[in-house]
């Protein structure tokens, strides 16, 4: 595709024949004695393509726009040009802006006239172009860009059985995981491992609602664990850019990286045998946390209390302190852990049939005391544990954790007031033709936006998706800790929230919050791919808060603001420039 562009771009353009602008001229025939030009030279750049930029929907109107510079040491007359190309690699925008100035040394925008994109979905690339005659230096006379026209719309609230995992050799039991990926062709994908003693692995495409295959573990190359594939213990973590680290479980100590954008697995050094002489089995889960510019992969070894990390720049295990003892120095099958995101301070660990809750501070490698972990009793009114097949993930200030063991169960954990609440269950009955509930093999990831994947586990190839409440009258359908807790209705967004400015270009732009007086305000954004890039939290006084963001952090894109107040939720894009 960006050869395509850059083909319509040279006919269009004409450009002149590469040259070679050096770092550092010296004296040329065209110099005084001192090195200093005596005659024009002429080299006009395309810096960057500033729109269309990121995540837009379709129908959506765009002026393309393009930053240049001359490096020339003339004022210099140009001509420049655009051109769009969709997904199919058709050429739909094409315009050339004529009769423009830049002096020497400078730097501006071109913006080019309107174009309404279509409703063709996926990966686009932008293509720009300048002409100047003379160019002494062509290399940078073209620059290409992809954004993603897509058109986006909040699933049904609730649970929603989506595209089962392929079948395969057998269906997914112990050694189940999810872990959600890097972008392909703009959308973000999620990975799998199936675990139940198979060597198979897919990637769920959320655009799409499909499944691709991702090549098998080389665990059969390894010198001690060549017979043993995946199963009880294999976990995998996404460091959210390109790997996905994985534990081949099934009582070794085997450990890998799989490489998204190849597709292809290394084997890394192997989890440490520890002071228990244990291997990796059941009570196994990661969490990637990255730790002044280093990324660690953390592993509870499950079993007993043994803790570590993975140093992917060293490729080095550290023995940290261990998890906590507790009722029992037994961290069993079933037991997690949970980040908030890969930046996270704090890691919590659940440890199953106990129900204990525990931070984890990266910063200081201690633990901190207990805290309650999910309730014993549900809306069953059972008194059911948490077993195999309970997971976790994080998003929006709070805890989202399948409790497993066999039961429906899912729960929330509210963070900062310390509260859990049972949500919706998760159906038994889906595309199985069996009441399933969640058992061995089952895990939960957040994709962001306010919704999650699931896989229930228990040989089952079911797949499950689940979808807060969006927009200003959402209603929360959960149940509190207390049986029959009343639903809370949000206020309407457009009454209590705005941003501005929006384009933002100064870094800088201010948050109004009215209708949630003398409450703490806890706003996040994230970006196309549901990744949290920003989380802050502010005290609203008794009248109309502004509440000033800085955003100079955030690269140039589109944002949705989340904010958050008591029973208020709103979410309000933002494009930063």
């Amino acid at each position: 595709m960006r050869l395509r562009c850059v083909v319509v771009l040279l006919a269009v353009a004409a450009l002149a024949s590469a040259g070679e602008r050096p770092d550092r001229p010296g004296p040329t025939a065209g110099s005084d004695l001192d090195g200093v030009e005596t005659t024009a030279r002429y080299d006009m750049a395309v810096e960057a393509i500033v729109e269309p930029h990121g995540w837009l929907p379709p129908g959506d109107s765009v002026y393309p726009k393009a930053a240049v510079h001359n490096y020339g040491n003339t004022t210099a007359g140009f001509t420049a040009t655009m051109v769009l190309s969709d997904p199919a690699d058709t050429v739909v925008y094409c315009r050339t802006v004529s009769g423009l100035t830049l002096c020497p040394g400078m730097s501006d925008h071109v913006v080019f006239p309107v174009f309404e994109l279509t409703t063709n979905e996926g990966k686009w690339t932008s293509c720009c172009s300048v002409y100047v005659a003379g160019d002494t230096f062509a290399g940078n006379d073209v620059a290409t860009h992809d954004f993603v026209v897509f058109d986006w719309h909040p699933p049904p609230v609730g649970w929603h059985e989506v595209k089962s995992m392929p079948s395969g050799a057998n269906p997914v039991k112990d050694g189940g995981w999810l872990a959600p990926g890097p972008e392909v062709d703009g959308f973000e994908v999620i990975y799998a491992g199936k675990g139940y003693k198979t060597n198979e692995f897919y990637k769920y495409h959320i655009n799409g609602d499909s499944w691709g295959n991702v090549a098998g573990m080389p665990y059969a190359s390894h010198a001690i664990w060549y017979k043993k594939p995946p199963r009880k213990g294999s976990v995998g973590c996404s460091d959210g850019a390109r790997y996905i680290y994985v534990t081949q479980g099934n009582n070794t100590l085997g450990f890998y990286q799989l490489a998204t954008d190849g597709d292809s697995w290394r084997q890394l050094t192997d989890v440490p045998p520890g002071s228990y002489r244990r291997k990796v089995k059941g009570g196994t889960d990661m969490a990637y946390v990255e730790v002044g510019g280093t990324g660690y992969v953390y592993l509870l070894k499950g079993h007993k209390t043994e803790f570590y990390r993975y140093n992917t720049l060293t490729g080095a295990w550290q023995t940290l302190e261990e998890a906590p003892t507790g009722a029992r120095a037994k961290w069993d099958k079933g037991s997690w852990l949970c980040v908030e995101g890969r930046d996270a301070e704090v890691i919590y660990a659940h440890k199953a049939k106990y129900h204990e809750l525990y931070k984890y501070y990266v910063t200081g490698d201690s633990w901190g005391p207990k805290m309650p972990g999910v309730p014993f009793v549900g809306s069953s009114g059972r008194r059911q544990k948490s077993t195999d097949g309970g997971s976790a993930a994080f998003y929006d200030g709070a805890i989202y954790a399948l409790k497993g063991g066999n039961t429906q169960e899912w729960w929330r954990y509210t963070v900062e007031d310390s509260v859990w609440t049972e949500l919706e269950t998760m159906p038994s009955n889906g595309s199985s033709g069996k009441r399933k509930r969640v058992k061995s093999g089952g895990d939960v990831v957040s994709y962001g936006f306010g919704y999650f994947f699931a896989l229930k586990g228990n040989r089952t190839l079911e797949f499950w998706r689940y979808s807060l409440p969006w927009g200003p009258d959402a209603v929360r359908g959960t149940r509190g800790a207390e049986r029959g807790a009343a639903s809370r209705v949000a206020p309407r967004a457009s009454s209590v929230l705005s941003i501005a400015p929006s384009p933002l270009t100064g870094g800088v732009a201010t948050l109004r919050v009215h209708g949630v007086e003398g409450q703490r305000v806890r706003v996040r954004a994230y970006d196309i791919a549901g990744r949290e890039r920003l989380s802050l939290a502010s005290s609203v006084g008794r009248q109309a808060s502004s509440i000033p963001l800085d955003l100079r952090g955030l690269s140039a894109g589109v944002y949705l603001v989340r904010v958050t107040a008591g029973g208020f939720e709103a979410t309000r894009k933002l494009i930063i420039q």
